[in-house]
């Protein structure tokens, strides 16, 4: 569902931003 890959979305980038934050 486009509210599913909108929550999938979301977790793909607060993963980023956690690996960017421990990165930088």
């Amino acid at each position: 569902s486009p509210v599913d890959k909108n929550c999938r979305q979301s977790q793909i980038m607060v993963k980023f931003s956690v690996t960017w934050s421990g990165f930088a």
